[in-house]
C-alpha cells in the first residue's frame, strides 16, 4: 500500500504543477511533473510500403511517468533503422524536435526491400523500438 501512497502524492503533485519525486520501498525513484520524461513510445508505427517511397507519417510521443504524453516536452527526437539495417539507409529528416510532447517524421524512406523496425531516441527517455515493417522492392 505505500507504494500506492506514493504515486498519488506524486500524481497530485503533477496535476498541480509542481516538481515531485519519491522513492518507493524498492528504492527506485520516481518523479514527475516538469518535464522529467521516462521513455518514448510510437503512436503512429511506421508502414509497410515500396523501397525509395514515403513510408507515411511516423510519429513518436514522449511519456511521463504517470503514462500520459509530456506535453511540456520539446526537445530533438531521432530515429534511425533498427532490426534489419544491413546495408539498408534511412532517409528523410531523422531527427525532428517535438511540439507538446509529440515528434512527427513525415518524409521517412528505406532505400531497399527488408522488414525493419525503427529505434527513436531522445535525451532523458528510454528509447523506442517500433513494431516490424515491410519494404517491398
Amino acid at each position: 500500500m505505500r507504494v500506492i501512497h506514493l504515486v498519488l502524492i506524486g500524481a497530485l503533485g503533477a496535476a498541480a504543477g509542481c516538481e515531485s519525486s519519491a522513492t518507493t520501498s524498492f528504492g527506485r525513484g520516481i518523479s514527475g511533473g516538469g518535464g522529467g520524461g521516462t521513455t518514448l513510445q510510437f503512436t503512429i508505427p511506421p508502414s509497410s510500403g515500396t523501397a525509395g517511397a514515403l513510408i507515411g507519417a511516423v510519429q513518436v510521443s514522449a511519456i511521463n511517468v504517470f503514462g500520459a504524453t509530456d506535453t511540456s516536452f520539446s526537445g530533438s527526437v531521432s530515429i534511425a533503422l533498427g532490426s534489419g539495417a544491413g546495408s539498408a539507409v534511412l532517409g528523410g529528416t531523422t531527427t525532428v524536435t517535438a511540439s507538446s510532447g509529440v515528434a512527427t517524421f513525415n518524409d521517412l524512406t528505406v532505400s531497399t526491400s527488408g522488414t525493419y523496425t525503427l529505434v527513436a531516441s531522445a535525451s532523458g527517455f528510454s528509447n523506442a523500438t517500433s513494431s516490424s515493417f515491410t519494404i517491398s522492392p
